[in-house]
């Protein structure tokens, strides 16, 4: 018996990093260890620049009331998208066009407010920071 089998055995879900290990389940739903394979350069600037965006995003989602989050979350159910309040979020913060979320907004009859768009920031060079 395979060590994968035998975690699926006990009922436990295999995937992440484990000691040195990589683990993942392929298209085909078998399971592939693998050795850890770290970076070997640091993060490009533009690589800076998205995670910066990112963590803006997750802390102006943090600082909704809850009772914001609620209709995020209300409006991913209603529309029966599957994907959450905090993804839905995160897309028309980190998306130009919010088209999208503004037909859920419509179908879903929830009408959250607006999440606030973070740039990409460019500095005057036309270098990413």
């Amino acid at each position: 018996m395979a060590v994968s089998d035998f975690f699926s055995f006990l009922g436990l879900i295999v995937a992440g990093d484990i000691g040195d290990q990589t683990i993942w389940t392929n298209k085909r739903g078998v399971k592939v260890w693998s050795r850890k394979n770290w970076p070997d350069k640091p993060a490009s600037i533009r690589q800076q620049a998205q995670r910066s965006r990112w963590q803006q995003a997750c802390a102006n989602w943090s600082q909704l009331d809850d009772s914001v989050k609620a209709e995020w979350e209300l409006m991913s159910r209603r529309a029966y998208v599957p994907a959450t309040g905090f993804n839905l979020f995160m897309h028309e913060s980190l998306r130009a066009n919010t088209e999208r979320v503004q037909t859920l907004r419509r179908q879903s009859g929830v009408f959250p407010p607006r999440a606030e768009y973070v740039p990409l920031e460019v500095d005057q060079g036309g270098q990413f920071f």
